[in-house]
């Protein structure tokens, strides 16, 4: 049981990465267009 646990928490971790990750492309995408739209 504490191994289906622990794999579990794992696999949050990893979620949890990859949906910060993809947050934080769009944002950079929106800033650099208000960039380029300002200029």
């Amino acid at each position: 049981m504490k191994n289906s646990f622990e794999q579990g928490q794992y696999e949050a971790e990893e979620i949890g990465k990859q949906i910060f990750a993809e947050v934080k492309r769009l944002l950079l995408t929106q800033v650099l267009r208000d960039i380029k739209a300002d200029v």
